[in-house]
């Protein structure tokens, strides 16, 4: 399964048919904290899907205000809410009738796995995973 990550806009009729003021219209766009795409650190913006957002916006001097929240809460914002924008979404098939796709961020499937730094994992073979926990991101494309 290729998965490509996305910008995606729902329901933005005025972007979609450019009528509108680009001075005076504020673009909502949700994120959820998915480090390297997009996070907060010390009250700033970052990661490169962030980049990308913050530089085409500023291409096309339109004024944008990005929230972070539970990735729940932004897919659930996307599918539901009128002039919502959100940053960075995996684009798979049960996903792709859904919204207006934008334009791919990143190409690939990328998936980390972290440790605490004071915990050692040791896993040679299949067997060893069974003594560890893993977590995934609820409604996310990997769940």
């Amino acid at each position: 399964m290729e998965c490509i990550l996305l910008l995606f806009i729902n329901s933005y009729e005025g972007v979609a048919k450019g009528k509108f003021d680009t001075q005076e219209t504020i673009i909502k766009v949700n994120a959820s904290d998915w480090r390297p795409y997009v996070y907060q650190e010390n009250s700033k913006f970052k990661g490169y899907s962030y980049d990308i957002l913050r530089d085409v916006f500023k291409r096309a001097n339109i004024q944008f205000n990005l929230r972070m929240m539970s990735w729940a809460r932004v897919y659930n914002f996307g599918l539901n809410k009128k002039s919502q924008m959100t940053l960075g979404v995996g684009r798979i098939p049960a996903r792709e009738h859904l919204f207006n796709w934008i334009g791919p961020v990143n190409k690939g499937e990328e998936i980390f796995f972290y440790q605490l730094k004071n915990k050692v994992i040791d896993i040679k073979n299949l067997v060893d995973v069974k003594n560890y926990s893993f977590g995934a991101q609820r409604g996310s494309y990997t769940h």
